[in-house]
């Protein structure tokens, strides 16, 4: 069976069966098409204004809006049916804020498909890495961040992207994006810290083969980018 189609009359389909008799001239006819064609106007901008509230459903040029309230930040290169897509599931996503692999995968999506290798370490050495595709995987660390340890700091974590993607320092405003999921993303109790090491450069307390090297210097040719992370 075919479905049912209901077209929603509007207010001049209705001029005929809603006016008196005594309206139905040609004076009083074009005195009501006037104010329905006003009344429909207002119909026809409520509709869309509801519609546009449901990601994907009426309009693309709301998915900033949705996506500024929903706190999903859009990927660089993410398509407007993705990014709609996450923003029905946001509530779900949310659910596991605060968690390592909550924020690797944001992060996945808004540096996909130009991805690169993460790593985040908690203070007691809990470190999930990962890879270019997406790969999360957990492991332990001997790490050491400071010496002598500080129990009072135990909420602490280093995010490390292994990248060659800024060969100079960050601008203001890829500073203010490089932060953004991880600030938002951040357990309420946690300090973050955040590293941008080029690929192949060594850093204390690492594991193999990222060791420090025995002259004390940076193994390749520029140290890490060091970003404060605010919240």
């Amino acid at each position: 069976m075919a479905p049912y189609i209901t077209r929603l009359r509007t207010f001049r389909d209705s001029l005929e069966a809603m006016a008196p008799a005594w309206l139905k001239g040609t004076v009083g006819l074009r005195y009501l098409f006037g104010h329905s064609i006003h009344l429909d106007a207002f119909g026809d901008a409520l509709l869309s204004g509801v519609q546009t509230r449901f990601p994907g459903y009426y309009s693309d040029a709301s998915l900033p809006l949705i996506g500024k309230e929903r706190r999903i930040l859009r990927g660089l290169k993410e398509s407007n049916t993705n990014y709609a897509a996450r923003l029905i599931t946001w509530l779900i996503e949310h659910a596991h804020r605060g968690q390592a692999r909550a924020m690797l995968a944001q992060l996945y999506l808004h540096y996909y498909p130009d991805n690169f290798p993460m790593m985040l370490i908690a203070r007691n050495g809990l470190t999930h890495t990962m890879a270019p595709d997406g790969t999360i995987t957990r492991s332990v660390i001997a790490w050491q961040p400071d010496s002598p340890a500080d129990p009072a700091r135990w909420a602490r974590w280093w995010l490390i992207f292994r990248t060659d993607r800024w060969s100079a320092n960050p601008t203001p405003d890829e500073i203010a994006d490089i932060i953004a999921i991880p600030s938002a993303w951040n357990a309420a109790h946690a300090q973050g810290h955040m590293m941008i090491m080029p690929v192949g450069a060594e850093f204390w307390n690492s594991f193999d083969p990222e060791t420090w090297s025995s002259a004390g210097t940076w193994s390749a040719a520029r140290g890490p980018i060091i970003i404060p992370l605010t919240r």
